[in-house]
């Protein structure tokens, strides 16, 4: 398979791994489906998500990151990610609340979307 058409399928994470030689099993599932994501999150308020605190360790994560919900599969295409619409789309405004320890056993961070989410619950 050609760099062109493994960027568009792999997400960085999974196009790093490749460059390191970890590759993925025959019939492993999904794996012709785009990864755009990094990591998943879920609201808890109308603006307001909870995800994994490594997830949002670097810096710059705000610039860098959007949250996209109705991310599904095409059911003419049987591909993820082909029609998501603008409005679902919503970006970070701040990191609320991070925080990362092994000894005790958390892994959490508070993020701000730029507006409340529509058409979904907390």
């Amino acid at each position: 398979m050609d760099d062109d058409k493994i960027s568009k399928l792999l997400g960085r994470t999974a196009r790093e791994l490749g460059i390191q030689g970890i590759t993925f099993c025959d019939g492993e599932r999904f794996v012709d489906q785009p990864s755009t994501g990094m990591c998943t999150g879920f609201l808890i308020a109308p603006d307001l998500i909870v995800t994994a605190g490594h997830c949002v360790e670097v810096p710059d994560f705000c610039s860098n990151n959007k949250w996209v919900f109705g991310f599904e599969i095409d059911p003419k295409t049987q591909r993820a990610g082909v029609d998501i619409k603008e409005e679902d789309v919503y970006e970070c405004k701040k990191v609320v609340s991070n925080f990362m320890s092994m000894e005790a056993m958390l892994d959490y961070a508070i993020v701000q979307l730029d507006r409340p989410v529509k058409n979904r619950s907390p």
